[in-house]
């Protein structure tokens, strides 16, 4: 049998409520896998899977994209929405915003 997602989302609060199954030791253990389901999946989504690693060489030294002359080393992109993305994080800045960055404070007239 297949739950909607409304349903779904009722079992689930039951779980955390305790209220899914009179046996408490059923319970408990719906309790127990519920919480290590979802820290495997936060682990996977705040590791930027499948967008988690940038190529390397033999020597396991980060490969730069041809033409790259400042070695950023980001595998992110927009193609894939990740953990990081939704909470807002751009990860390792890219060249542009680096100088970009840079410019905006340079004209700050810095004072003590």
């Amino acid at each position: 049998m297949l739950l909607q997602e409304a349903q779904r989302a009722d079992y689930f609060n039951k779980i955390i409520s305790g209220a899914a199954v009179k046996d408490e030791a059923r319970q408990a253990k719906l309790k127990e896998t519920y919480g290590h389901i979802r820290e495997i999946v936060f682990t996977v989504y705040y590791q930027n899977f499948p967008q988690d690693r940038w190529p390397n060489d033999s020597r396991r030294v980060p490969l730069a994209t041809n033409g790259d002359q400042h070695e950023i080393t980001n595998p992110n992109t927009a193609e894939v929405f990740t953990g990081w993305d939704r909470a807002g994080y751009p990860g390792p800045l890219t060249w542009g915003e680096e100088e970009r960055r840079r410019a905006y404070f340079k004209k700050i007239r810095w004072q003590e």
